[in-house]
């Protein structure tokens, strides 16, 4: 009997309120570019590790984001899918296949993978090498919303890390992440020094404020 794939480790990626807010009719309540410009930098960038020379081609690395529908449909239909990464839809929609590569109307072979499940998502994923536009072997997975895709990924046992962006202040919000991480159990605060290293880059201290807005870089490990 085969051994069983393994699924890889998760994390999760978002922006909440101190309510756990995290949108509102589909969107993000604020815009703040310094948060977008981080979660885009953080998701491309493969970890630095020291591997011997292959001995023969190998395939380009890319790290997988992982979403629900409504997640996708709220990225701008000209900026879909999210260059330089794996996109992997989680829907029912996904029309039963539980791991199909769709390609997106005029982009010249660019497109996502639709799951019918996070466990099929994970599945695919786990393989290690994927057919996207070439071969492409998935570095880090990030699940990027929405609440039940989160709810479900926090469920499991691969969910490592959550790198969370805590804006200040008050917000009208329609969807919530379902945990406090300083409440939950299980859960721990990571310092700022180990939090550098992970994502790779000079993270600021405390609260950075971007025009009227302010807001903390955090990062979080299962305990």
């Amino acid at each position: 009997m085969p051994l069983p794939k393994p699924t890889p480790p998760l994390t999760l990626i978002v922006a909440t309120t101190s309510t756990q807010g995290i949108g509102r009719g589909g969107q993000l309540p604020w815009h703040i570019k310094g948060d977008l410009s981080f979660f885009a930098r953080t998701t491309t960038r493969q970890p630095a590790t020291a591997t011997a020379a292959p001995s023969a081609p190998q395939p380009r690395v890319q790290n997988a984001l992982v979403m629900g529908r409504r997640t996708w449909e709220s990225i701008p239909a000209r900026l879909r899918p999210l260059r330089g990464r794996l996109n992997v839809v989680v829907s029912g929609a996904a029309g039963g296949a539980p791991w199909a590569w769709r390609e997106e109307d005029g982009k010249n072979g660019r497109g996502a993978f639709w799951a019918g499940s996070l466990d099929a998502a994970l599945e695919g994923l786990g393989a290690g090498t994927v057919r996207a536009e070439g071969e492409v072997a998935v570095g880090r997975v990030f699940v990027i919303g929405g609440s039940r895709v989160y709810a479900e990924a926090l469920r499991r046992p691969e969910a490592k890390r959550v790198l969370l962006t805590r804006v200040l202040g008050d917000w009208e919000c329609d969807a919530f992440f379902p945990v406090d991480l300083d409440a939950e159990k299980g859960w721990k605060r990571k310092g700022l020094q180990e939090f550098r290293e992970w994502v790779g880059e000079e993270v600021p201290e405390g609260t950075v404020k971007e025009a009227d807005v302010e807001f903390e870089f955090r990062m979080y490990e299962r305990d």
